[in-house]
């Protein structure tokens, strides 16, 4: 199932280098994220300005990484390729792909530059918090970094957003007795919200929640047939440091060779 949305972005952000707002993004960005041959331009360029854009991108079209999604383009996948921290104010930038409350769980497959149902939670279950990942990084299961976005409301799949780290939950997970793999959980608070405005770190979070948001990860692995060991609790500083080494990695085995 492909859910065919509108590209969103909640406050400004950087795509593809450019600074964009909401007004850009609503009149290109559908444009943008499904057109699969060429790419859109935020400030809605020249036929030469973008072909000379699709020149500059064949050589990351063409050296994919060996990763779950081997096959994803830049022109096919934008969300995926882009920027992993804002140019202006440094924030991350987060793609939601599962919305607050949702019992469905949605994944961005770069092969194909849509959103698919990747599962259905069962009932009394829902995703606590907008849930997607950071682009251009990759963690130790291959995928993006994995981030939980503290918002207000629940922003639609899809949905591109600046955000703020307060801190990551490292962690490691495996199917069955096949090897661990890092799949940790970043948390981070959006650009413009009011109710979260003041999280700066983990320790600014009601201490039973941190234990609650581990118990439904650790629940939700366990319906998909994984173990989930969660191995420390760090702050914004070392989330940072883990995002960056999630660019490099990304950018040695997706960047042009």
């Amino acid at each position: 199932m492909l859910i065919e949305r509108g590209w969103h972005v909640l406050e400004s952000t950087t795509v593809g280098g450019n600074r964009c707002n909401g007004a850009d993004v609503s009149r290109f960005g559908a444009a943008f994220l499904f057109r699969s041959r060429g790419n859109a331009s935020c400030s809605a360029g020249e036929p030469g300005e973008a072909a000379s854009q699709r020149r500059r991108s064949t050589a990351v079209d063409n050296t994919m990484a060996r990763s779950r999604t081997p096959r994803a383009r830049r022109s096919r996948a934008p969300l995926f390729f882009l920027a992993a921290h804002d140019r202006h104010s440094g924030h991350v930038t987060v793609v939601v792909e599962t919305p607050k409350g949702s019992r469905n769980k949605y994944k961005y497959d770069p092969s194909i530059g849509a959103l698919c149902l990747a599962s259905v939670l069962g009932e009394g279950l829902a995703f606590p918090y907008d849930f997607g990942f950071v682009p251009s990084t990759l963690g130790g299961d291959g995928d993006p970094l994995d981030v939980l976005l503290f918002l207000d409301h629940g922003a639609p799949s899809g949905t591109v957003a600046t955000a703020q780290l307060i801190g990551v939950l490292e962690v490691r997970q495996r199917t069955g007795k096949q090897p661990w793999k890092r799949n940790d959980r970043f948390l981070a608070v959006a650009a413009g919200t009011h109710m979260y405005q003041n999280l700066r770190k983990l320790a600014d979070l009601p201490p039973h929640l941190l234990d609650e948001i581990e118990s439904f990860f650790v629940h939700y692995a366990g319906l998909e047939g994984k173990q989930l060991e969660v191995l420390g609790r760090k702050g914004p500083r070392r989330a940072a440091r883990l995002v960056k080494a999630g660019e490099r990695l990304f950018r040695r085995k997706c960047g042009p060779k």
